[in-house]
C-alpha cells in the first residue's frame, strides 16, 4: 500500500487562505463594532478609535476581495481607507 506526501506547497496554500479569510471577517467586525460604538454614543465619530476601526475593517474587507477578485467591495473600500487615513491625520494635526 503507498501512501502519499500531502504536498507541502498546498498545505501551505489552505494554511495563508484559512489565515486571509479570518483576517477578512475581521473587516466587517470591526467596521460593525465601529458603527456600534458610534450609535451609542459610546465613541465620536472623528476618534481615533472610530477612525481605526474603519480604517482595519476596510484594508481587511479589501484584501480579502482583492483575493477573491471581487473587485467592486475592493474598490470601494480602498476609497473608505483614504478617508479614514485623511480623517486621522486631519485628527492629529488639529
Amino acid at each position: 500500500m503507498k501512501t502519499t506526501k500531502p504536498n507541502s506547497k498546498a498545505v501551505e496554500a489552505k494554511r495563508t487562505n484559512i489565515w486571509l479569510e479570518i483576517f477578512g471577517w475581521l473587516g466587517p467586525v470591526a467596521i460593525l463594532l465601529g458603527f456600534i460604538l458610534v450609535s451609542y454614543e459610546i465613541i465620536e465619530p472623528r476618534s481615533y478609535t472610530f477612525q481605526l476601526l474603519n480604517l482595519f475593517g476596510s484594508i481587511a474587507i479589501a484584501a480579502i476581495s482583492l483575493a477573491k477578485r471581487a473587485f467592486q467591495p475592493a474598490v470601494m473600500n480602498i476609497v473608505f481607507i483614504f478617508i479614514a487615513m485623511f480623517t486621522l491625520i486631519t485628527i492629529w494635526l488639529s
